[in-house]
């Protein structure tokens, strides 16, 4: 009697162990399923990430050609947002070095005339060089902008001559 209740115990185990792996990969199969579907409808729609998938009514050359001036109108965009931080980082940097020598001035005058004791003095002297090392930083950040705004226009001036150049013969 033990023997075949134990027997029974063990085919159901097994069979609940068989029916939960069926049903493990079922719910597998049909994640698959769905995510191909998924992927179907996707396709269907023309939806996606890859340049051309939404044209709207514009056709191959148009299409280019619109491309193109999008991209054009980006670069110049870009271009003018470079200029404007360049002349304002400048514009920064210049009140800056004002600001920078109005205080050591300030800082030497109250020294000489003792309003200021020899501890205070050198905490001002301190924060002074702390501006005007970020101000040397703001400096050199301009100058790598002003570098590749110049390699920006630099192509742009050689298509310009070599259009001149094409117009002229």
């Amino acid at each position: 009697m033990k023997k075949i209740t134990i027997l029974v115990a063990i085919l159901i185990a097994f069979g609940l162990s068989t029916q939960a792996q069926n049903n493990k990969e079922k719910t597998k199969h049909e994640k698959k399923e769905k995510f191909k579907e998924e992927k179907r409808e996707n396709i269907d729609k023309g939806s996606g990430h890859a340049y051309g998938k939404e044209k709207g009514d514009l056709k191959g050359k148009e299409f280019g050609q619109k491309r193109a001036e999008d991209a054009k109108m980006k670069h110049e965009e870009h271009r003018k947002k470079l200029d404007k931080s360049v002349i304002e980082g400048e514009r920064k940097a210049k009140e800056a070095r004002e600001k920078i020598k109005v205080a050591k001035e300030k800082a030497e005058k109250d020294k000489r005339e003792g309003s200021i004791t020899d501890d205070e003095y050198r905490a001002r002297k301190e924060k002074i060089e702390k501006a005007e090392k970020q101000t040397v930083e703001l400096e050199r950040k301009i100058e790598e902008a002003k570098k590749r705004e110049q390699s920006i226009k630099t192509p742009e001036l050689k298509i310009q001559k070599k259009e001149l150049e094409e117009a002229k013969e």
